[in-house]
């Protein structure tokens, strides 16, 4: 094996790294209204204020606001594909087809449950597990999709 086998690679870790990147950058806006409520709760000086942005900051999470952001941003890579000229496989084409709409049907049974039980106070710690599988599952699929992309663009 060739002792700078890294070389071959370079532009798809190139590419990877611009993707993950591209990710970082997107999570940072879209997460504005979280960054926006912690900025003020640490600016709260009266306990009425603070109570107010905490429950704000819950009513957040506990509406699968994430889990909407995310699908979102999956959104705008599927269009990136779409308008983008990178000639893949048919194959390739379907599953990054799939995996865009998976998570649409993913998001739809908590918010089910959400939006037809409003008596029950769902558990809170769940729904967070749900939302960060959410955030690793954007992510990868971001990277590999934005990879893809990248790379097609490079050559």
């Amino acid at each position: 094996m060739n002792k700078y086998w890294w070389r071959a690679y370079k532009d798809v870790l190139s590419c990877m790294g611009k993707a993950m990147l591209w990710f970082l950058l997107n999570m940072i806006f879209v997460s504005a209204p979280f960054w926006i409520i912690g900025i003020l709760t640490a600016f709260a000086f009266n306990e009425k204020t603070k109570a107010i942005i905490d429950e704000e900051f819950s009513k957040l999470l506990k509406d699968c606001t994430i889990s909407f952001v995310l699908c979102a941003i999956i959104g705008a890579i599927m269009v990136d594909f779409i308008f983008s000229k990178a000639i893949i496989g048919k194959k390739l084409s379907f599953i990054i087809a799939w995996f865009t709409f998976l998570p649409l049907l993913i998001v739809t049974i908590p918010y089910s449950f959400l939006m037809c039980d409003k008596s029950s106070n769902n558990d809170f710690h769940t729904l967070m597990s749900f939302q960060f599988g959410m955030i690793g599952y954007t992510f990868i699929y971001c990277t590999l999709v934005k990879t893809i992309l990248f790379r097609r663009e490079v050559k």
